[in-house]
């Protein structure tokens, strides 16, 4: 048992009890990994028994429950404290990016004037790009904080297998931009493999590069954005071909197609995104809204996608 990655599980966040339900879950699925619970104890007692029957019995030889009180602010520093000190390989979390800021550079994860990132998978023409900041930060204009994001983005994507990844700041033009951008631009250009402004059709559709940088506003009215037109999107089209009779045993277009677009768009697709500081631990932050089942689903794509014997550098 002691060969085994250690896995945290935050249960301080809004959404406490799915993220217990989902922990619990976790551990009962995946048997080659320890998982420890940081939360309520009297919350996960409560939770365990009024979920009895759907929940797997207790105990699970895998799953460590660390009892921080009655505070959830308490379990999301535990656990990042735990995770800064190396008696966890990971963790997971679905607590709000201000809380998760200040634990991490309470820990010594990352120290001011550099920002921690948040870098998530998007899908494009040729296949899956990445980009950040996803959401960790709202407004930033500051050069050596793009700099520094970029450098980490780099090393996670050579991390992934990528030789030379190529580096864009996100515009809404390639040749043009306002002068704060401009002067992003400028403290980037000595980055190699940097290719200047990337406006968002040069990213999803002509490959223009892997790494797509921009501020945390922006990045996550960007995933808001295409989630919501995901939905749209299906929609539409499901309703489009709602008349077609699919052969007996075979799934309808609205099927096919909503399936597809899932696969491609939907956060389930993805779940968890990194969240990088220069220290480099495994720090994975899930929607605060996610559900158990997405929680357990996060958790079995984080060990399946992300070698977490070492740290991310």
């Amino acid at each position: 048992m002691s060969e085994l990655l250690k896995i945290g599980i935050d249960a301080g966040g809004d959404t406490s009890v799915e993220s217990i339900k989902g922990a619990i879950m976790a551990a009962a699925e995946s048997r080659d990994y320890i998982v420890l619970l940081y939360g309520s104890g009297e919350e996960i007692d409560t939770v365990w028994l009024e979920n009895a029957g759907t929940l797997p019995t207790r105990p699970l030889a895998n799953l460590i429950l660390e009892d921080c009180g009655n505070s959830r602010a308490t379990a999301l520093k535990e656990s990042v404290h735990d995770l800064a000190s190396g008696e966890i390989d990971a963790l997971i979390t679905a607590s709000n990016s201000r809380r998760l800021d200040v634990c991490t550079h309470d820990a010594g994860m990352w120290q001011r004037p550099y920002l921690p990132a948040l870098i998530s998978p998007l899908p494009t023409r040729h296949g899956i790009g990445y980009f950040l900041d996803a959401g960790a930060t709202s407004r930033v204009n500051d050069p050596s904080i793009y700099a520094n994001w970029v450098a980490m983005g780099v090393r996670f994507l050579q991390n992934l297998g990528f030789d030379q990844p190529r580096v864009g700041l996100a515009n809404i033009a390639s040749e043009r931009g306002a002068p704060e951008i401009i002067a992003i631009r400028d403290g980037l250009a000595a980055i190699p493999n940097f290719v200047g402004l990337v406006e968002p059709k040069q990213f999803v559709w002509d490959n223009q590069a892997d790494l797509w940088v921009m501020d945390g506003f922006t990045g996550n009215l960007i995933l808001k954005t295409l989630e919501a037109y995901m939905e749209l999107l299906t929609a539409s089209h499901a309703a489009a071909v709602a008349g077609y009779q699919a052969p007996e045993g075979q799934p309808t277009p609205a099927q096919c197609v909503i399936t597809n677009a899932k696969t491609l768009f939907s956060y389930e697709a993805h779940l968890a995104s990194p969240y990088l500081t220069p220290s480099g631990q495994w720090l994975f932050r899930v929607h605060g809204s996610a559900p158990a089942a997405l929680i357990a689903q996060a958790f079995a794509l984080v060990v399946k996608n992300y070698n977490l014997d070492e740290p991310i550098w």
